[in-house]
């Protein structure tokens, strides 16, 4: 997953944008977004385990997103956490 550049397709006209990351997951299939930066997931009734031969239930309505801040190069140690700037998550929903 590549996200440089990912803003632009959100934001075009902001100036910024390419100091930015943005991804969009979606289950809207047709009707959602498109684009390099855009992952379509699975309707929340699908039946994930029916293809590996198992009925087991699995929470398709549930999405877990997991930040995390990698060790620095120079000091081999993760980066101070004052200088970090934490990821925003966003969530729009559509009732039906």
């Amino acid at each position: 997953m590549r996200s440089h550049g990912s803003a632009r397709d959100f934001v075009p006209d902001q100036p910024d944008a390419d100091k930015l990351y943005a991804w969009a997951f979606s289950r809207a299939g047709s009707n959602g977004p498109s684009g390099p930066h855009v992952t379509a997931l699975p309707s929340a009734t699908t039946d994930f385990c029916a293809r590996y031969g198992t009925d087991r239930p699995v929470d398709m309505s549930t999405i877990r997103v997991v930040a995390r801040a990698y060790m620095q190069p120079e000091t081999l140690s993760r980066p101070a956490l004052s200088s970090l700037l934490l990821d925003r998550l966003l969530i729009f929903g559509m009732t039906q």
